[in-house]
């Protein structure tokens, strides 16, 4: 029998401060004292300096000496580089689950449940207008196209840049009108996927992550104009 091991207090605070940088709760480029922390939730200042080390080392903070620490902006060349990945795996991906059509049906048929079904999920997202809502089916969507491919190492890389894609995700849906926008096009995308277009497929998948990337890019200019 094993008993698991309670989270210690500084897990319990980086967990805290990396889901609220991670859903946006943080705004970016503001000073974040570790005082301020520790009285939100109630702990000393000790295991707030050992997990924002921790986030530092992630890439997720800057930590400006004796006052505390800054949450970082995704870059511009970082935004490139994720979308470059995005491109290459979704592509490949999309293509070699349409291929198994004919010949891994059953593979196919369930991999095509699985996205209708986080197209249901984007529904009820849209119509509560919840950006961490649509953001969780929008995760499934991609990975569900993903994973179809067995292949491991483009899991694993997925999941390795998870981070700053929910981190893009989230900043491109605080206008409400991309919960709408990005719904039409998955929907476009499950139905050549469907219906066995490869090329319409694959076009698809590049014009919708093309269209976050401008987004990010837009916001990520307005940012750096204030």
């Amino acid at each position: 029998m094993h008993i698991k091991k309670a989270p210690s207090l500084k897990e319990q605070v980086y967990s805290y401060l990396r889901e609220s940088i991670l859903n946006l709760e943080l705004e970016v480029d503001k000073l974040y004292s570790d005082q301020w922390v520790a009285n939100n939730i109630g702990v000393s200042r000790t295991p707030v300096r050992e997990a924002v080390l921790q986030l530092q080392h992630e890439g997720l903070v800057d930590i400006v000496p004796y006052r505390g620490f800054i949450v970082k902006m995704i870059s511009t060349e970082e935004i490139i580089d994720v979308f470059q990945l995005r491109e290459a795996i979704e592509g490949f991906c999309i293509k070699h689950l349409i291929r198994c059509k004919e010949t891994h049906s059953v593979a196919f048929n369930k991999s095509l449940y699985k996205l209708k079904e986080s197209l249901l999920f984007q529904e009820k997202a849209s119509k509560n207008e919840s950006s961490n809502e649509f953001w969780d089916a929008d995760r499934l969507f991609h990975e569900s196209i993903i994973k179809h491919s067995n292949n491991k190492c483009f899991n694993d890389i997925y999941k390795s840049h998870r981070d700053k894609i929910q981190i893009i995700s989230l900043e491109t849906l605080k206008d409400k009108s991309r919960i709408y926008s990005a719904l039409s096009e998955h929907n476009a995308i499950v139905a050549s996927i469907e219906n066995g277009s490869e090329d319409d497929a694959y076009q698809k998948i590049l014009d919708h992550l093309s269209s976050t990337k401008s987004l990010m890019m837009k916001s990520l200019d307005k940012r750096n104009n204030r």
